[in-house]
């Protein structure tokens, strides 16, 4: 047999499978798809954005950060923690923002205002945004952007800074001092941004002069971190120091953390409904029901559903296959045409019922032989053929008062038409 495995939300830690299995002992195909959902730790897809064009002689502004995502082991049987794409700033616009868990802005040295909407909404839904500034000409555009955690005050160059503290309470940055050790203290630069930190952010590590290197806020349900250096080697040594490697291994697997665990749905048979409880915090949220496509690419198909208060039902599985249950927050008009990142979602497979539809009566022989291989060990039982005795007895007594009852309408109708007749 064959089977398959999609996801359906990165933010999930879920596999929805598909196991194909055909016999030459059984002739039909109707139950040979199972679906199935498997719990993982799937890797965090990250999506890095190159803000220089590709003919930029610096070079891409995200080539160090793909190289230290990429990767660590050669096995072909082990999946990789992190799957890391990248994209020129002027495809961003066509990219599907929820299929990622985390974004970084590589030297973006602006963002027109519908992908700065874009964006601001991605973080807000649970997304993972880190900024590395491009030069002093984008202080202005990067303090216009509602999403950062800190406005930058000014631009220092030839001004030689070094990290010299980390902090310790936050979860990575404990991981990164723990493997990086002293290494982290390497981090330094001539050409860095004075960060100012804004609506509770934390610094997360500081140069010698106490000003900040990392900052890090929450907005909304997702989590920024912009840093005071720019990732390339013609803007800092960064890139050059093992603890970057480290860095951003760490920063981008705090970020891509799930919002909250999701237990699995129990499968369900076609035909079954389903009906899920909304969370008190969603109820102005949008509702939406899908019923996932089987393609090459991953594809929806919206399906109706009904809502009463905080539940919401969807009355039949018309098909087999993976469905998906949601309520995206806000309150947007009208029905959804895909899930979406931060949408909450409870996701069922449905299959066909397993009873083979097998008419024929089959004996011993004929059992074995649907499946050769099998070990069939045939046992008769005595009080078994005596129940099936008296049930077909009971069926033969029932078929005699039917047929009597028949025969006594039959003369009452014979006797009505001969008296009708004579009084005529």
């Amino acid at each position: 047999g064959k089977s398959r495995c999609t996801t359906y939300d990165r933010v999930r830690r879920q596999l929805l499978c598909r196991a194909r299995i055909k016999s030459a002992h059984d002739p039909f195909d109707y139950d040979n798809d199972w679906y199935f959902q498997v719990g993982v730790r799937a890797p965090v897809t990250v999506l890095c954005v190159n803000g220089q064009p590709a003919a930029s002689s610096d070079g891409s502004q995200s080539f160090f950060l793909v190289s230290a995502l990429a990767p660590r082991t050669t096995s072909a049987l082990a999946a990789p923690a992190i799957n890391v794409q990248e994209c020129e700033l002027k495809d961003l616009e066509k990219r599907r923002l929820f299929q990622y868990r985390v974004i970084i802005l590589a030297g973006v040295p602006q963002l027109p205002a519908e992908m700065r909407d874009r964006i601001h909404k991605f973080v807000r839904d649970g997304g993972g945004l880190i900024v590395f500034p491009d030069g002093p000409k984008a202080v202005e555009e990067y303090n216009a952007w509602p999403f950062l955690p800190a406005r930058i005050s000014g631009h220092h160059a030839a001004d030689f800074r070094y990290v010299n503290s980390v902090t310790d309470e936050h979860p990575a940055m404990r991981i990164v001092q723990q493997r990086a050790g002293d290494g982290i203290y390497e981090l330094s630069s001539s050409n860095w941004f004075a960060l100012a930190p804004q609506n509770e952010a934390q610094a997360l590590c500081t140069f010698d002069n106490q000003q900040p290197a990392l900052v890090a806020g929450d907005v909304g349900k997702g989590k920024v971190v912009l840093a005071a250096v720019g990732a390339h080697v013609n803007q800092s040594d960064w890139p050059l120091r093992p603890a970057f490697v480290i860095l951003v291994r760490q920063l981008v697997q705090h970020l891509g953390e799930p919002l909250r665990p999701l237990p699995l749905a129990r499968e369900r048979l076609v035909g079954d409904a389903a009906t899920i409880a909304i969370p008190p915090e969603l109820q102005e949220g949008t509702p939406a029901v899908f019923r996932r496509v089987d393609g090459a690419t991953e594809s929806y198909e919206s399906l109706a559903w009904l809502r009463r208060g905080l539940r919401q039902t969807l009355p039949e599985t018309a098909q087999r296959g993976h469905y998906l249950l949601c309520t995206r927050p806000g309150q947007t008009p009208g029905m959804l045409s895909e899930p979406g990142l931060g949408a909450w979602s409870t996701a069922f497979s449905a299959n066909y019922h397993l009873q083979e539809s097998l008419t024929a009566q089959l004996d011993e022989d004929g059992l074995k032989g649907i499946s050769p291989d099998a070990r069939l060990q045939v046992e008769r039982q005595p009080e078994a053929a005596a129940l099936i005795a008296a049930m077909r007895n009971g069926r033969e007594a029932w078929r005699f008062l039917l047929g009597l009852g028949l025969l006594v309408l039959m003369i009452e109708s014979l006797v009505a038409w001969r008296t009708s007749s004579e009084s005529g």
